[in-house]
């Protein structure tokens, strides 16, 4: 057998990685083992306590058990251990139990019951214990509705930093109306997007848009937009388009600080560039990737937006047939201006896409949903001169089409 000092260079070189990549898997095997053990030792230690009356590793207990870790999952073993760490007091020990009684996980599901563990837990300051007693006394589950109360226990949750209670509680001061009121909304709702919360991010993008209960800033708006837009929520996508346009004809027509360039997170979504076409085409281009990230999920004034962009043909080559299908999947949804736009686009028949009977349709349903008097009007007009070429058995058939019409979801099918 060669021995290691005979070796070649090159030969010890080639052996060291295996040998360090043994000795590594051995380190990390003996440290996994070590854990495991410990674990088992901290689970044993924590049932001696348990069984001995210590509140608090009776708390920890059934919350091992609730989520399974070093001991089986087990909900009416982790309610036994709630109940015994909640009634020596335990604030966490009270909310869980609350929880499961208000699932029904391990014991009978009770809204009473429910409600008198989140209510004791909220009296001991517990954050989520005083938010899930508000929402109870709100909708009185379980205890008598009681609003003035609610709000109380929602301001106490708030000012702890529970994200929900501050959302919930800026919802209801925006509801309640009045200037005061807003901004103390908008105030609840920047804690709550700071956290992450994705409507709050969204309610307050639209506030700091309008200049409702604090000063309009539609560049703080389309920050907050783009938080919740990038978390997928379909009107932020939306909304930040408007923004983003409006912010760029704003940039535009306004000469610009010394400074130079727009905002990087403006620039980012209008896309300006030094391309000759018109202004409004600039920012459209860069709105199309928001519009269609909301059609997608189903955003029906988002569908409209697109079929529009795509059958005007001014910031971006027309396509009637791409138009037609985004217009007809927000039609689909009962949105107005959508059916009579599809209705006017089908009759003309122009670039192959022209359906008279599924035109009538679409304009009939409008003109009977139209809210408006030149709604109607439209709707009408449209529908009354495609009835002069049409055959009795079409006229009959589109008829036939919208009584058995029904709203339905927006859902997008690829392109052919």
């Amino acid at each position: 057998m060669r021995r290691w000092g005979t070796m070649p260079i090159t030969t010890r070189a080639s052996a060291l990685p295996s040998v360090r990549i043994h000795a590594l898997a051995i380190i990390l095997g003996f440290g996994l083992l070590t854990a495991g053990l410990h674990a088992q030792q901290t689970a044993s230690e924590q049932r001696t306590r348990a069984e001995a009356g210590d509140a608090t590793a009776q708390y920890g207990l059934g919350y091992a058990h609730w989520i399974g870790e070093n001991v089986g999952q087990d909900n009416a073993e982790a309610a036994r251990w709630f109940q015994l760490a909640a009634e020596q007091g335990n604030a966490d020990a009270q909310f869980y139990l609350g929880v499961l009684h208000a699932e029904g996980s391990g014991v009978p599901r009770s809204r009473e019951s429910a409600s008198e563990w989140f209510r004791r837990a909220a009296k001991q300051g517990h954050a989520s214990g005083q938010f899930r007693f508000a929402r109870n006394l709100e909708r009185g589950r379980g205890v008598e509705a009681n609003e003035a109360e609610a709000i109380d226990w929602f301001l106490k949750a708030a000012d702890q930093g529970h994200v929900d209670a501050q959302f919930t509680l800026g919802s209801r001061y925006l509801s309640a109306g009045g200037n005061k009121l807003a901004a103390e909304a908008a105030r609840l709702y920047r804690l709550a997007a700071a956290q992450g919360h994705l409507e709050a991010q969204y309610n307050l993008g639209y506030m700091l848009s309008q200049g409702h209960g604090v000063e309009r800033d539609p560049v703080r708006a389309a920050h907050w937009y783009r938080l919740a837009a990038d978390q997928g929520h379909a009107g932020a996508q939306v909304s930040l388009g408007f923004v983003v346009a409006a912010q760029a004809l704003g940039l535009r027509r306004t000469p610009p600080p010394d400074t130079g360039t727009p905002p990087d997170e403006v620039a980012r979504d209008i896309r300006l560039t030094k391309d000759p076409r018109p202004e409004e085409a600039r920012f459209t281009r860069g709105l199309m990737y928001r519009y269609r990230l909301a059609a997608k999920q189903r955003h029906a004034t988002a569908q409209f937006l697109l079929g529009t962009i795509y059958e005007r043909g001014k910031e971006m080559r027309q396509d009637r047939t791409e138009a037609a299908r985004w217009m007809r999947l927000a039609a689909n949804q009962g949105y107005l201006e959508a059916q009579i736009a599809l209705g006017e686009m089908l009759a003309s028949e122009r670039d192959g896409i022209g359906d008279e009977v599924e035109a009538y349709m679409w304009l009939n349903l409008a003109a009977q949903s139209a809210r408006t008097r030149d709604d109607r009007t439209r709707a009408e007009q449209a529908r009354d001169l495609l009835a002069a070429r049409l055959s009795t058995d079409q006229v009959e058939e589109a008829r036939r089409l919208v009584r058995r019409w029904r709203p339905g979801p927006g859902h997008p099918r690829p392109t052919p």
